[in-house]
C-alpha cells in the first residue's frame, strides 16, 4: 500500500523542475540532502521552488535509517523506511542564500526490529516529524549551492502496529547540495 504513494510522490518531485523551468533561471532546484541525528540518519532527494524574493518551498523524498540501540522503549531498536517531507525556508541574504530559518514536516513509514532479554519482535510505525530549522546556504558557483543546517523538533509515532517503540525530541544536523535551474 505504501509503494503506490511512494511512486506518486517521486513522480511529483521529478515533475517540479520540468514545470518550473519555464519561469526563469534560479526559480527551481534539485539536489540531495543528508540529516544525521543521534540515533540514525535521513537521506533524501529534494526539489525546491522559489515563492518570493526570500522564500522557498522544498519537497523531499527520503529514506530514514534508525539505529536507536537502547534509546527507545526496548533494549535494542533498529529499523528503516521511506518517507516524504515538505519545508518552507526564509532566507535573510539575497538570491536565496546566506542565513535561513524555517519549518519542516516529514512523515516516514518505518519497520522497527526490537529486542529485549528473552523477547523480540517487529513494529510498523508511521512517524510524524515536525521541526524548526535554521542554517546557512553557500553559493558554490555555476548554479550549485551547499547548505548546512540544524533542525529541532519531535518524532511522533502517529500509528503503531505491534509493541510500542521509542519517540520523542529530535535534533538533526544536515548537509545538502542543490543545482538551481
Amino acid at each position: 500500500m505504501m509503494m503506490p504513494r511512494f511512486v506518486t510522490t517521486l513522480a511529483l518531485l521529478c515533475a517540479v523542475p520540468t514545470i518550473a523551468i519555464a519561469q526563469g533561471e534560479g526559480v527551481i532546484g534539485a539536489g540531495f540532502e543528508a540529516q544525521l541525528y543521534p540515533s540514525g540518519g535521513i537521506f533524501s532527494v529534494r526539489g525546491s521552488i522559489r515563492t518570493g524574493d526570500r522564500d522557498a518551498f522544498f519537497g523531499f523524498l527520503g529514506f530514514n535509517v534508525a539505529e536507536r540501540g537502547n534509546n527507545g522503549v526496548h533494549g535494542s531498536e533498529t529499523g528503516e523506511g521511506p518517507g516524504v517531507g515538505i519545508a518552507w525556508r526564509h532566507f535573510l541574504g539575497e538570491d536565496h542564500g546566506g542565513w535561513y530559518f524555517g519549518v519542516r514536516t516529514d512523515v516516514y513509514a518505518l519497520k522497527i526490529d526490537w529486542q529485549d532479554p528473552g523477547a523480540f519482535g517487529t513494529t510498523d510505525i508511521v512517524v510524524l516529524q515536525p521541526t524548526a530549522q535554521g542554517g546557512y546556504t553557500f553559493d558554490a558557483g555555476d548554479g550549485w549551492v551547499i547548505d548546512v543546517g540544524a533542525s529541532l523538533g519531535a518524532e511522533i509515532n502517529v500509528s503503531t502496529t505491534g509493541e510500542p517503540v521509542g519517540d520523542g525530541a529530535i535534533l538533526l544536523l544536515g548537509l545538502g547540495t542543490e543545482y538551481r535551474f
